[in-house]
């Protein structure tokens, strides 16, 4: 059985993109386009990884990490637009690890120093 991977996302075409990508690599996915449907597709599902972004409706991505952390321990990743300084802080407060940046028409990049880390 694949691993399964929550895409909580509210750009469509972003949370499309990565879902096409990660089936074809042979994960199986659940998107959700606000943090609340992500929680409720955790209530009902077993997840083994999520993908998350900050900037979302309803329950934003530093919310709904915070709560999952509450009860699961599965790797999440962040997908953030923003690299003002109060986001790092609470992220790191929310105990995620480092973020990817994304960076309207470029690449995403691990690379922490693009992050301003």
């Amino acid at each position: 059985m694949s691993s399964v991977i929550l895409i909580a996302e509210d750009e469509a075409s972003i949370a499309d993109a990565i879902e096409i990508y990660l089936k074809s690599q042979g994960y199986q996915t659940l998107k959700a386009a606000n943090g609340a449907i992500a929680w409720e597709q955790l209530q009902n599902n077993t997840v083994d990884l999520a993908i998350i972004d900050v900037m979302m409706p309803v329950m934003d991505g530093i919310a709904l990490t915070m709560k999952i952390r509450e009860l699961y321990e599965f790797p999440i990743i962040i997908l953030s637009a923003k690299s003002e300084d109060i986001d790092k802080i609470t992220g790191l407060i929310a105990q995620m690890p480092p973020q990817l940046c994304m960076y309207t028409g470029e690449q995403l990049h691990r690379d922490k120093r693009l992050c301003g880390w």
